[in-house]
């Protein structure tokens, strides 16, 4: 399963769905890049 974001944080999948995550950086930049991931790990967890 392979997962591409594009400039504007919706995921494209495999299965031809977009799942749109809203995310609002007001971590600092390092926070909101691993939150970032870590959402990223989620939602590839969940389609599996």
């Amino acid at each position: 399963m392979t997962t591409q974001r594009d400039s504007k944080g919706q995921f494209q999948l495999d299965s031809g769905k977009t799942v749109r995550i809203l995310t609002e950086y007001t971590l600092r930049p390092m926070a909101a890049k691993q939150a970032e991931n870590q959402i990223t790990l989620l939602v590839q967890q969940i389609l599996e």
